[in-house]
């Protein structure tokens, strides 16, 4: 599932590199979309298994739940409970993404500003297409640490830490898996 999630990064990359903005974003949900799926799946793998055979879909609201999603403090308590503070903050964010994605996705109004004449490079809607993109990849790195940076084993560590610390290196409970020793 995160390969096919990476694809669509590369297909929302390309698209905003060649002024297709409107695919940028609907890609960019797709990447988002499944990415976060990824790691729900991952604790509930008879899921996985069935959206592997075509039997479940990835489901929005189940993946942003309060309840129980992946950015719930139910889901980070179980693997990673120290996060479980910083998890309102980005359900925030990703809600809003995703809402933003799905003015492209569903062609409301203004979601053509800028972009229902010519196609044509418009360097306000490519910026704010970037902006989108760091959250999403921000989002999603949220999502992978608080579902594995606990239970990863040094060398896995290692392989992450300065993008890690890059991103959530303000956050005590990321700073201290890299100061742990040697397990």
């Amino acid at each position: 599932m995160f390969r096919l999630a990476k694809i669509e990064y590369q297909h929302a990359l390309y698209s905003a590199s060649v002024a297709q903005y409107r695919q940028a974003h609907v890609s960019l949900r797709l990447f988002f979309e499944l990415s976060l799926c990824c790691v729900l799946f991952s604790a509930h793998e008879i899921d996985m298994h069935l959206w592997m055979k075509d039997q479940k879909d990835s489901n929005w609201s189940s993946i942003i739940s309060n309840e129980n999603g992946v950015l719930s403090k139910t889901f980070s308590g179980a693997f990673f409970p120290e996060m479980k503070e910083h998890c309102e903050q980005y359900r925030a964010m990703a809600e809003t993404l995703y809402r933003e994605c799905s003015q492209f996705v569903h062609g409301n109004r203004n979601s053509f500003d800028g972009i229902d004449g010519e196609m044509a490079y418009i360097p306000e809607i490519l910026d704010a297409w970037v902006d989108r993109a760091d959250t999403a990849l921000r989002v999603v790195k949220f999502a992978f640490a608080c579902r594995y940076l606990r239970v990863s084993e040094r060398p896995q560590r290692d392989v992450v830490e300065d993008m890690m610390l890059g991103d959530f290196g303000d956050l005590p409970p990321v700073q201290a898996q890299f100061e742990r020793k040697e397990q």
